[in-house]
């Protein structure tokens, strides 16, 4: 997108006003500001906000403000702080945070104000060119579906029994089988100066008292707080709690959001002994829960808006995939490993050997990120050269005519990018190896249906004994999308798993194989 090295130059070219106030919040701006008058400019630019805010339109609102010199590194902080400061000042909730996503290479800020009578989002760009600040009135949206209890705004999942008490609420799905005991609860919150890394024992051992539970203490010497893609700082931990003659697992997160402390807790019973699960595992909910927990909003942080990560644009964006030196998890030893690496739209980056069980469809990325950190990371390009930075350090990234090279260990890794699979369809029966005295197999037709005998079962890769989406068999229909098979059972399942094209191309029908799961188990055609 070549637009932000031009967006200066164009509009100081064009009609502007020396701007002391901004006529979108009535806040006084820090001097020097200038506000854009061509409507020409003004409909280019409002690009911005349909780029990082694509979910509502641009209101008639929008406010374009223009600071001439240099204002890169430091001194475009203090300008935001500026703006911030008297955003505040007139009664404004403010939130300024960098994006993910860069363009052109270029740092990108977005800013939320909220006050009674009105919501604005934004978007900072600046450098050595000068300051830019896009902001416009978010259109009002009525939350549907959102329940509060207290600070917590939150969204009941699809089915679940929902208790309400004076300060707690309790969530349980309506679906257990057997013996099965899930229980979602959101905890009184308190106001909290403290901080979370240094009182996790005492924190764990209050919630215990809360449940009545007798727990472990916080044995960790050093507590990992992490600080959510929504914003808010958080720790949880696990592990299993007794309660009179019972072992329960109680799985707490600690919340520091403003100046609050908020607390939510998934209390699961032991079952199918001998083995060590519990419901919170399940296929059913183990994602909806994680889904649930990272999706929470509270009445003290406006919410970002955050633009929906995509694989299909221009440049790296896109899913590669080659060899690379990687650290063994058994050994510690230095070994080459198949490697994935996705380019997301927005800026962030997952790289990996083994890819995440949810497929690329039907994964949020965000939540991901907060489940697997070190697979995840952030890009940027320029001029064919860029970096991938990751958790654990940076990874220089060059283009080289159709494949890229990522440089790890000191050494230089070729990956190449994945042709489109979207819209595929197979005409056959394939099937796994023999499985307790069964040959597993699952039948595509050309018209998009499917007939699974005990194939999806495997796939699946579930260690929950009690319950496994593929534990029945089942027909329906099937779509191949973003590098992902989507299963659509017509009693109203819903499978996804990775098929990344590598052996089955596009437009064969009838392939002698094909490649399924991130484990890449191979179905042969019979």
């Amino acid at each position: 997108m070549r637009f932000a090295s031009l967006v200066f130059l164009a509009l100081f070219a064009q009609d502007s006003e020396v701007a002391p106030t901004s006529k979108l919040t009535s806040v006084a701006l820090p001097a020097g500001a200038l506000r854009a008058l061509d409507p020409k400019n003004i409909a280019e630019t409002s690009a911005l906000l349909k780029l990082f805010y694509p979910e509502s339109p641009v209101s008639a609102s929008i406010e374009i403000l223009i600071w001439a010199g240099d204002y890169g590194g430091a001194k475009g902080v203090t300008l935001r702080e500026a703006v911030s400061k008297g955003v505040r000042k007139a009664g404004y909730e403010y939130q300024d945070a960098p994006s993910e996503r860069k363009i052109e290479g270029r740092d990108i800020s977005l800013c939320s104000a909220k006050s009674a009578a009105r919501r604005v989002r934004g978007v900072w760009i600046s450098n050595a060119d000068g300051a830019l600040l896009v902001w416009d009135e978010e259109p009002a949206a009525a939350a549907v579906g959102v329940s509060t209890c207290g600070n917590i705004l939150y969204t009941p999942p699809k089915g679940w029994t929902v208790q309400t008490a004076e300060d707690t609420v309790t969530l349980i799905p309506n679906d257990l089988i057997g013996n099965e005991k899930l229980f979602v609860l959101l905890l009184p919150g308190r106001e909290y100066h403290g901080k979370l890394d240094a009182e996790a024992n005492e924190l764990w051992l209050e919630a215990c008292k809360l449940f009545a539970v007798e727990g472990k203490p916080w044995a960790s010497e050093k507590t990992d707080v992490y600080r959510s893609f929504k914003g808010w700082d958080y720790f949880h931990f696990g592990t299993t709690v007794r309660q009179k003659d019972a072992n329960l697992f109680l799985d707490v997160y600690f919340i520091h959001v403003g100046d609050r402390l908020e607390r939510v807790a998934i209390l699961t019973n032991w079952v199918n002994q001998p083995y060590q699960e519990t419901p919170a595992q399940s296929p059913k909910y183990y994602n909806l829960l994680q889904d649930f927990v990272y999706g929470l909003q509270f009445k003290n942080q406006p919410d970002p808006r955050l633009p929906k990560p995509g694989l299909k644009g221009d440049g790296i964006v896109g899913v590669w995939v080659g060899m690379s030196l990687g650290t063994s998890g058994y050994t510690g030893r230095a070994e080459w490993k198949g490697y994935h690496v996705a380019f997301y739209d927005n800026g962030m980056a997952l790289y990996t050997a083994q890819l995440p069980v949810r497929a690329f469809e039907t994964m949020n990325p965000y939540v991901s990120r907060e489940q697997s950190r070190r697979w995840w990371g952030t890009w940027s390009m320029d001029n064919g050269r860029g970096v991938l930075k990751m958790l654990y350090g940076e990874i220089p990234i060059v283009v080289d005519g159709a494949n890229i090279v990522l440089t790890t260990n000191k050494t230089d890794h070729r990956f190449a990018r994945l042709d489109d699979v979207d819209g595929t369809r197979w005409d056959g029966t394939y099937a796994l190896h023999e499985y307790q005295g069964k040959i597993p197999a699952i039948s595509f037709t050309p018209d998009g249906k499917f007939s699974d005998d005990g194939a999806v079962k495997i796939l699946e890769h579930n260690l929950y004994k009690t319950y496994g989406i593929g534990h029945a068999n089942g027909e329906g229909t099937y779509e191949v999308k973003n590098w992902t098979l989507l299963l659509h059972y017509l009693d109203g399942r819903e499978y996804s798993m990775a098929y990344l094209g590598l052996v089955a191309k596009k437009g064969e029908t009838k392939p002698s194989s094909i490649n399924l799961t991130f484990n890449h188990d191979e179905l042969k055609r019979r």
